[in-house]
């Protein structure tokens, strides 16, 4: 006697019910990602932004060699005749289209300028005891996401991170790609010198006072250094050197955070502060 066979079901989607209940059709995605767009403006999701560090020509066109001609031809496949907008990581950033292209170069030709997203009204620095690996690179992507200005990795006396050259690079290149996602015209800083005259914010665990409400009177300062790390704790000498400088020790909220959450969930609130968010958040 055959082993009987049990009847072919559709595979069940691991959502909730509830969810899978509000989720709309493609179609219907589809059809509200059109709408959401005004007439005659691009769709800013599929919309490729490329950053051109060195900038481009006052007059005449933009030739694209090396690893940026190979990410318009053959990354994201573009043809002759399409529209990408193109940034130069200083805050200018213009609409352009192409004219030629093959594997190995690509002619733009520039149109007018755009608008870029405005930066943060008070300039952020994450000075951050940076951890290990992966965890890294995605506290350089984020910050450059939330809109830090600047990304300084600290020095501490208990930081498991010193980054080397080519560390920097990397995330460099990190920062390229995000802000090409994000929206971002202008690039962060990598290291350098903290800001002269800033607030400073030092997240710690054993502090009572929330960011939120100790940034609420930084709105007009001149700059604002959020300080995360290390994983080991601020060292005596560390914390007396904060308090000497006038920088302020906030909490985070109740839960003990990792470094990279940390410096995230940090800089969104900071920012989100210093730009006319809630103070008690």
């Amino acid at each position: 006697m055959p082993a009987a066979s049990w009847p072919r079901r559709r595979p069940r989607s691991s959502l909730p019910r509830s969810v899978r209940a509000c989720a709309p059709s493609v179609s219907t995605a589809r059809a509200i990602g059109a709408a959401s767009s005004p007439r005659g403006q691009p769709d800013l999701v599929s919309l490729r932004r490329l950053c051109v560090l060195d900038g481009w020509p006052p007059d005449g066109p933009l030739v694209l060699r090396g690893d940026e001609a190979h990410r318009v031809a053959s990354v994201w496949r573009l043809r002759a005749g399409a529209t990408l907008h193109v940034f130069d990581g200083a805050g200018s950033e213009r609409r352009a289209s192409i004219e030629q292209i093959t594997r190995a170069e690509v002619t733009l030709r520039l149109h007018e300028a755009v608008e870029a997203l405005a930066e943060c009204r008070v300039p952020v620095t994450l000075a951050c005891a940076f951890p290990r690996g992966q965890r890294g690179d995605w506290v350089v992507e984020k910050a450059t996401e939330l809109g830090a200005a600047q990304i300084v990795p600290l020095e501490a006396e208990r930081a498991v991170l010193a980054p080397g050259d080519g560390r920097l690079e990397r995330w460099r290149r990190i920062a390229v790609e995000a802000a090409e996602q994000c929206g971002r015209a202008t690039l962060p800083v990598l290291g350098g010198a903290l800001p002269e005259d800033a607030c400073g914010f030092v997240a710690d665990p054993a502090a009572a006072l929330p960011l939120g409400e100790a940034a609420a009177d930084a709105h007009d300062s001149p700059a604002a250094v959020l300080y995360v790390g290390p994983e080991g704790g601020w060292s005596d000498q560390e914390r007396a050197r904060f308090r000497a400088d006038g920088a302020r020790f906030v909490s985070l909220g109740l839960r003990t955070l990792r470094v990279e959450t940390a410096a995230v969930a940090g800089l969104a609130r900071l920012i989100e502060a210093l730009e006319g968010g809630s103070p008690a958040s």
